[in-house]
């Protein structure tokens, strides 16, 4: 497999591309390979001021718990890895006003999602922020991420250890700051975690763990309302990244997964009159969408040989196991609308084994033994981050933050140490995000957005507490505190109008 270029650009009628390498750019040349600090502002040189947005969620939450409160936050860490996005701000502030000291939080970024705007801004309130920076080699995110949490657990034990840190909450994305715990910090701490994505659940040392780990990922307000939320953004992505394409009408694409996401990529595209061939490891996958344009195959391979343009939307890799040197024929163009690079992460690591210096990322590029050219777009990184500070508006991912700082106020709660005297612990770590936070979060949340976004069946659910524990992951543990402030200052019932899901883009 020869290894092409990156950035490559598109004219109108063909795949062809201006095939140089691109030139680091500044900012991966100021950064460099430093010595380690989370203090060092010269990483920031972002002059541009970020306005925080409003989000009332993050506000109501916060008006609810009494004071004094039952927990003094004063001697309480956070740690965590995040996209630094707009609505992190309010997130990391509504944490500040319920009485954590901004010192005492200590974050990194992702590289491909993170927004230069929001991290100064970040910076600029006294927070811990590890420098953000990009892999050296393509394929090899996740190695960063170990590297990078690493250094951050190393800085934080030295500096909450002289300041008398006694509680520490894991506010995690993808399982990455968990997995990197020093062995011996839930013997040293009260702890308890968080989990906000299904990748993380799936963590080898999820279940290990000697203290308490919010579900946040699966619960019932997260699988059911944020999905259409995130397809909305990834569909407006595709469109834009379709427009810079300029594919011909009688272009095949191909979409592999049928989450919300996936379904809704599907539609889109049929929608604008383009054959698309379909792969679930669900059999009964895409039923519910018919269309003479739609083909359904039997393994991913199938989507591969005969679509120009591969979705990825499975948040797993795609690319393991297939020989792409013997099956790509022609051109190909793959397009990751997940999580991290996992969608083609064989792949990339295929190319990067050939020696290719490319910059991981932007648009890679590589010929099979056919000649055909395979281009990777953004280096395997979801095409619904690009840097900016907002991947989905903030109206909308609001849920999201409010379930977050619904997870911490309970893990303070909840955070403990093992108790050396034989008793069993384990039941503690995987506890269900409590119903009675969820149901508070929906239904006032759920006041500002469109009517047309929910059915009312799905909405009702919501009202119903045993409903929520069914259809939530984790343990139930009953939890006084938390079911009283937030029962009795519920509002009513809410019912909207019967409709159906939206997933279109305006």
């Amino acid at each position: 497999m020869g290894i092409i270029s990156t950035n490559v650009k598109f004219n109108k009628n063909s795949l062809k591309a201006n095939f140089s390498l691109n030139k680091p750019n500044q900012a991966s040349l100021a950064l460099g390979t430093p010595k380690f600090s989370f203090d060092n502002r010269r990483f920031f040189r972002t002059k541009k001021s970020y306005p925080i947005p409003n989000l009332p969620l993050i506000n109501e939450m916060v008006e609810v718990v009494p004071s004094p409160r039952l927990h003094d936050l004063s001697k309480t860490a956070v740690i965590g890895v995040q996209h630094m996005l707009e609505t992190t701000l309010n997130l990391f502030t509504g944490m500040q006003q319920l009485g954590v000291k901004p010192q005492n939080m200590y974050f990194t970024g992702k590289c491909y999602s993170s927004s230069p705007e929001v991290e100064t801004a970040i910076v600029k309130q006294k927070i811990h922020l590890m420098p953000t920076t990009t892999p050296k080699i393509i394929g090899q995110y996740h190695k960063h991420c170990q590297d990078i949490m690493e250094k951050m657990w190393n800085f934080c034990l030295e500096d909450i250890k002289r300041k008398k840190i006694e509680r520490l909450i894991i506010l995690d994305e993808g399982g990455r700051c968990l997995e990197a715990m020093p062995e011996n910090v839930s013997f040293e701490y009260e702890v308890a975690g968080i989990e906000q994505t299904r990748a993380g659940l799936y963590s080898n040392i999820m279940d290990n763990h000697l203290f308490p780990v919010v579900d946040v990922a699966s619960s019932a307000a997260k699988k059911r309302l944020e999905p259409a939320l995130i397809a909305e953004a990834v569909l407006s992505r595709v469109v834009k990244t379709l427009k810079n394409l300029n594919l011909k009408q009688d272009a095949v694409c191909g979409v592999v997964g049928n989450g919300a996401i996936g379904s809704g990529v599907v539609k889109y595209l049929l929608s604008k009159g383009y054959k698309v061939v379909t792969y679930d490891e669900n059999e009964d996958a895409f039923q519910k969408i018919y269309s003479r344009n739609l083909f359904r195959v039997g393994k991913i391979e199938d989507v591969i040989v005969n679509a120009q343009y591969i979705f990825g939307c499975t948040g797993k890799d795609i690319t393991q196991g297939i020989n792409f040197l013997d099956i790509a024929k022609k051109d190909k163009v793959f397009i990751s609308c997940s999580s991290e690079d996992k969608e083609f992460l064989s792949l990339l690591r295929r190319i990067a084994h050939n020696g290719a210096l490319i910059d991981p990322m932007s648009d890679v590029s590589c010929v099979s033994n056919s000649g055909s050219k395979i281009l990777i777009l953004k280096g395997g990184f979801p095409i619904n981050f690009d840097r900016t500070p907002s991947s989905v508006p903030a109206n909308d991912i609001e849920l999201t933050r409010g379930l977050l700082l619904g997870a911490f106020l309970q893990a303070v709660d909840v955070a403990k140490k093992p108790i050396g005297d034989g008793i069993t612990i384990n039941q503690f770590s995987h506890q269900q995000l409590n119903p009675y936070v969820q149901k508070f979060i929906v239904n006032n949340w759920i006041n500002r957005q469109p009517t047309d976004r929910y059915p009312n069946e799905l909405i009702g659910c919501f009202d119903d507490i045993e409903w929520i524990k069914k259809n939530s992951g984790g343990e139930y543990y009953p939890n006084e505190y938390l079911e009283e402030i937030f029962s009795k200052n519920q509002q009513q019932d809410i019912i909207l109008p019967a409709s159906t899901l939206r997933l279109a883009v305006q």
